[in-house]
């Protein structure tokens, strides 16, 4: 077994673990994220992740990424936004199965869940690199950084990477979307399941190619501009919208 496939491997068994309630370090985590300063409940966290680690198949994998490591090992910062309980994820996937040193940053509003996923994952041994820090030590720290901040974030956010000497071509910032439903009472278990699907696990576009260089580490297609909000509409007498895919 490579060394891409170990982390595959180690990604999809510690997933399965995580899809049990029960599972004690998910148990720990939602009730940390419970007790942090956001609105979600136990029942959305429950949704969240179940529906993540649904995701994380050895053939979703190999979809989101190359199946090749890195020719060439580099630090990446990953930003976790707050927009739902694991935001960023697939970025730090994406960043753990190249073979790159992850450094992440989780807000108030999640402070547990991606820890505690990543601490586990460490233990299988796969040679995955991850440590969590402060915005400001990540920075300073990291060649490249993938985020996705708020729309009124984003600005700021470059500036400070452009302080810290990680211009346009090594950031990816990809901002948030909002999403505005319009409910009268009567939407069935489907549409109640696909805008809780887009509130809590959308699925935000990730290059597929990133070159493997630390020296010219940038997507290979910048990603287009989201619009200003998304808006979900059912009504009892309709079929659903489409869900919409980040």
């Amino acid at each position: 077994m490579d060394a891409v496939e170990s982390r595959h491997e180690a990604l999809v068994e510690v997933a399965a673990r995580w899809r049990e309630p029960d599972h004690s370090p998910r148990e720990e985590a939602v009730a940390e994220t419970l007790e942090a300063p956001n609105r979600w409940t136990e029942e959305a966290l429950d949704y969240a992740l179940n529906r993540w680690m649904q995701r994380l198949t050895l053939e979703a994998l190999t979809g989101w990424v190359e199946d090749d490591p890195a020719d060439e090992s580099t630090t990446v910062g990953v930003l976790h936004g707050s927009s739902h309980p694991l935001a960023g994820l697939r970025d730090a996937v994406a960043v753990w199965t190249a073979g790159h040193s992850y450094l992440g940053h989780v807000p108030e509003a999640s402070p547990a869940l991606l820890p505690a996923f990543v601490q586990e994952v460490g233990e299988q041994g796969a040679g995955m690199d991850a440590e969590f820090v402060k915005e400001g030590s990540l920075l300073e720290r990291a060649t490249a950084v993938l985020a996705q901040p708020d729309r009124d974030e984003v600005d700021a956010l470059a500036e400070r990477c452009e302080a810290h000497g990680l211009p346009e071509d090594r950031r990816l910032l990809q901002p948030t979307q909002l999403v505005i439903a319009v409910l009268d009472g009567h939407e069935d278990n489907d549409a109640r399941g696909g805008i809780a699907e887009d509130v809590l696990c959308p699925r935000i576009p990730i290059w597929r190619r990133w070159r493997a260089s630390a020296a010219s580490f940038r997507p290979t297609k910048t990603p287009p501009a989201p619009s200003r909000c998304r808006r979900h509409s059912w009504r009892p007498t309709m079929n659903p919208a489409p869900t919409p895919r980040g």
